[in-house]
């Protein structure tokens, strides 16, 4: 029986080609995009759809974070949940979100607002400190807390409070099965 020996340098030869097709045929601009739904990720846990501004870029999540996104102007807009609710929950995470922009922590919840939600409503803060600033959304579902927020310096979330507001008007949490 007859066999062609191993040739490393064929192989080499057909990746390259194809890694140049590849590139030579890519995704167009992300300029172009002007806005996407972030469907259900059953993987992600995160049951809701949302859409997303055309200006802000997928970030890197943290540890706490299941999705993550950076505006043009520099805020960081965030989701994650937490397992927990009511009002001594949400008040612990108020306090260490005032921590975060330099706020003294409060000892009751008081003058928090609503945000509206493609269904629903979610309970809303906004915090300013000297130099940062953060918006938040806060929403019970399936035995967690939700939490949807914008952080950055007091200009960029100035800035992009609008588009925070559109991107909570379209958080549609999907019904239970």
């Amino acid at each position: 029986m007859f066999t062609r020996p191993f040739r490393a340098h064929r192989l080499l030869t057909c990746l390259s080609i194809a890694a140049a097709c590849t590139a030579m045929t890519g995704c167009e601009s992300a300029a172009e995009i002007t806005e996407y739904t972030a469907p259900r990720d059953k993987d992600a846990g995160r049951p809701f759809s949302c859409r997303v501004p055309s200006d802000w870029t997928l970030g890197a999540n943290d540890r706490f974070s299941s999705l993550a996104f950076e505006s043009k102007t520099g805020a960081r807009i965030t989701v994650s949940s937490l397992k927990g609710s009511g009002d001594e929950f949400l008040l612990i995470n108020i306090n260490r979100w005032r921590r975060q922009v330099g706020l003294d922590p409060i000892e009751k919840l008081d003058g928090l607002g609503e945000a509206e939600l493609k269904k629903g409503e979610a309970k809303f803060v906004k915090l300013a400190g000297e130099a940062k600033a953060l918006e938040g959304a806060m929403v019970e579902y399936g035995g967690k807390t939700w939490f949807f927020k914008m952080s950055g310096t007091v200009a960029s979330v100035a800035d992009q409070s609008d588009e925070f507001s559109d991107f909570l008007k379209s958080v549609e949490f999907f019904e239970r099965s």
